[in-house]
């Protein structure tokens, strides 16, 4: 679902994760958690491509993500890009710039992965 969200620009608001079949449930059953609801929320660097997602599970009051929640994380996702293109040009050689590109690179494969 994060990989669709960051391969299509779009954001993902799934209501019932147990029944949208793009949801993988094998971390569900390794730590025991059950994810109820889901929201991925891409954003996007200032050349408009997509640099990461931001993904919420479970909203607590028990209601599915509204428009509102996706608009929020929207301007927080543009923030993030500005902080990570400001690392990138601001600190030449440092390795948080080295992760942080890994981090970019790596969040357009299916499976990003977190370091």
């Amino acid at each position: 679902i994060v990989g669709q969200a960051a391969t299509t620009g779009h954001v993902q608001n799934v209501r019932d994760a147990y029944a949208d079949p793009r949801f993988d449930r094998k971390w569900d059953a390794k730590s025991g958690y059950r994810t109820r609801t889901l929201l991925a929320v891409p954003f996007f660097g200032s050349e408009g491509s997509v640099m990461g997602v931001i993904e919420m599970i479970n909203k607590r009051s028990r209601a599915f993500f509204s428009h509102e929640d996706a608009s929020i994380l929207e301007a927080f996702g543009g923030q993030m890009a500005i902080a990570m293109e400001n690392a990138m040009t601001d600190f030449p050689g440092s390795p948080y710039q080295e992760r942080l590109q890994f981090w970019i690179i790596d969040s357009h494969s299916a499976h990003p992965t977190a370091i």
